[in-house]
């Protein structure tokens, strides 16, 4: 295996191997409990020329303050993508999270980003922002293997055609930012893809950090 994200066999591996270890990690708290958020960063918004550029570690760690911040005191964990957004000419960084026990820190998280992340806009009118998506765990099997597909898109935007908002639909990427994709996910690892708050892989397991374990009373 060449084991680059690139790679059609490569990700469905990893992706097997996250899958198992987020439901063996899941399965350790209470599902009623957990979460699936998507958190867009408009803020950091780039062009085609700028992503051969990107560096997934800054906006990890970015994500990684705010979570501190916000108190959030159980394991959170997922994946970086990007998606081409053709009405702006931009790629959009987002992430899909496993929270799996902070409702007070969610919502804190919510409100703090609902104030800052706005959608960038090419017209004078407000833009549609969604910055943050929290979905109970209903179907923790798609769910969960839906945090690191690592497959960026196409998103296509039109006027719904009974309320006229704003909505939008996934592609398949066209064959300029199709190939700029691919040469920049050939330059990543899998780890740099991926996204882990108090825990630490080890031997494909998320494993909880001693700061977690001795908030759930337990020692390693």
């Amino acid at each position: 295996h060449c084991t680059s994200p690139a790679c059609p066999q490569c990700s469905r591996t990893h992706r097997r191997g996250f899958y198992h270890a987020a439901r063996t990690l899941s399965d350790q708290y209470d599902e009623v409990n957990q979460q699936a958020v998507t958190l867009a960063y408009y803020s950091e918004a780039i062009t085609s020329e700028e992503l051969e550029d990107f560096d997934p570690k800054q906006i990890k760690d970015r994500l990684r303050q705010q979570l501190v911040r916000c108190d959030f005191q159980n394991p959170v964990i997922g994946g970086l993508e990007l998606d081409y957004h053709d009405d702006i000419d931009l790629w959009i960084p987002h992430f899909h999270l496993l929270v799996l026990d902070d409702a007070h820190a969610l919502e804190t998280l919510r409100k703090q980003r609902a104030r800052k992340e706005k959608r960038p806009t090419r017209t004078t009118s407000s833009p549609t922002s969604r910055p943050m998506l929290v979905q109970r765990l209903k179907n923790p099997s798609k769910q969960i293997s839906y945090l690191c597909k690592q497959r960026w898109q196409l998103i296509r935007s039109y006027p719904d055609p009974v309320t006229g908002k704003r909505r939008t639909k996934k592609y398949r990427l066209e064959q300029y930012e199709f190939i700029l994709a691919l040469a920049v996910l050939d330059g990543y690892t899998f780890s740099d893809l991926m996204f882990t708050y108090g825990v630490r892989v080890n031997s494909n397991e998320f494993r909880l950090i001693p700061s977690v374990l001795e908030e759930k009373g337990e020692t390693m």
